[in-house]
């Protein structure tokens, strides 16, 4: 191993989590045979669970980790990240433990909650986080406000229209999926909104001076030769490129449909009536609602928890 004990470098409050990260990579470059992508894949989880055992308790470590801190960091990951998220969590730190000839994981046996939809897939917070902090073009940060703010389907991305957007009322009209323009329903402005709207607009208007002919109303536009152009409604494959460019930059696969669903989901778990989703949503029944949310055994035991009637 070439980086030595992290512990070493300094145990409980103060040490630097990104030793163990390092320490774990020299690890496995040191045995051999792990692609680049496991290697990033260990890299990333690595520090996003030090940086939440940091968060729990400061004095904890991958060298000194117990079985009540290690209870502790499950039931907070429980309650807000999904189950693959958790385990691709714990995979890392296990590795780190027993790198440091800590065998926590031996002693005490992590059990995960089985979603009751698993094919259903959404961002971690972390992860949705990090989306939007990654440095983006201006029309792919207006695609993933609609999305991962708003909860917008990608059809309702491309029928969005500028005369739709009521800035000052704080609202935007939006046009489901259906023909004849889809049903009308109004979802109200996220905060952060008015930045991605103003330099989306400065660098479309800027599309508008190089072009010629009639202008279309549509919020999101592309220029071919001099003309702009609106998107095809049942194709949308430009802004599944751009999503897909973004998902590699970020390191994590997600659609329209992910950020839609983590969408809702981070809506759920901040405490929001799932009634109230489902009108955000559009959704004519809160059993399609439940759907897209994904809920799991730890969301139903929560439920159970915060009942108040008791014996």
């Amino acid at each position: 191993m070439r980086y030595g004990n992290a512990s070493a470098r300094g145990n409980g409050k103060g040490y630097d989590p990104t030793d163990y990260t390092r320490q774990l990579l020299d690890a496995l470059e040191d045995h051999g045979g792990y692609s680049p992508k496991t290697m990033r894949f260990y890299r990333e989880q690595s520090d996003r669970i030090l940086s939440i055992l940091n968060d729990i308790d400061p004095d904890a470590n991958p060298a000194n980790l117990g079985e009540s801190t290690l209870k502790m960091l499950i039931q907070h990951l429980r309650s807000k990240y999904a189950v693959s998220t958790q385990k691709d969590y714990m995979i890392a730190l296990k590795r780190m433990c027993e790198i440091n000839d800590n065998f926590v994981f031996n002693r005490y046996r992590v059990t995960y909650p089985t979603d009751t939809r698993p094919n259903v897939d959404w961002l971690s917070y972390d992860d949705a986080k990090r989306l939007l902090e990654l440095w983006k073009m201006p029309m792919d940060e207006m695609l993933v406000t609609l999305q991962l703010l708003h909860g917008l389907r990608r059809v309702e991305v491309i029928r969005l229209c500028i005369s739709d957007i009521h800035i000052e009322e704080g609202y935007l009209d939006v046009r489901g999926k259906g023909r004849a323009g889809g049903k009308l329903r109004r979802v109200p402005m996220h905060p952060d909104f008015r930045r991605s709207f103003d330099r989306w607009m400065k660098e479309r208007d800027e599309m508008l001076k190089a072009t010629e002919g009639p202008q279309p109303d549509n919020l999101l536009v592309y220029l071919r030769g001099k003309r702009l152009h609106r998107y095809e409604e049942l194709k949308g494959r430009a802004i599944d490129d751009r999503l897909q460019t973004l998902s590699g930059r970020l390191g994590v696969r997600f659609s329209s449909h992910t950020l839609r669903r983590t969408f809702g989901r981070e809506l759920y778990r901040s405490g929001v009536n799932i009634v109230v989703i489902a009108t955000i949503f559009g959704h004519t029944s809160t059993s399609q609602t439940i759907k897209y949310l994904g809920l799991d055994l730890d969301d139903m035991a929560d439920a159970m928890d915060r009942f108040k009637l008791r014996m």
